[in-house]
């Protein structure tokens, strides 16, 4: 329960009290910020930073891939 309420304080869990003895917790769902921190993160811990962006990027889907060289539209092909 300590551990709970730490998290709950850092917003990494919301508390939903059901009656004074009852309570739940549940995570909050990540906006983008917090999912692109999570991602970021996450590449960080890798040991073979390229395998890990492969990997990703091997599982996006046709329009994740458009929205992402909308994004970066003056880069190449993958060398």
């Amino acid at each position: 329960m300590t551990a709970l309420t730490r998290l709950e304080r850092k917003g990494q869990v919301l508390r939903i009290e059901q009656s004074p003895r009852k309570v739940r917790f549940s995570v909050p769902r990540p906006d983008g910020k917090d999912a692109g921190a999570s991602m970021i993160s996450t590449l960080d811990q890798a040991e073979d930073r390229k395998a890990a962006l492969l990997a990703f990027a091997g599982n996006l889907d046709a329009q994740d891939i458009a929205l992402l060289r909308s994004v970066f539209p003056d880069t190449g092909r993958p060398r």
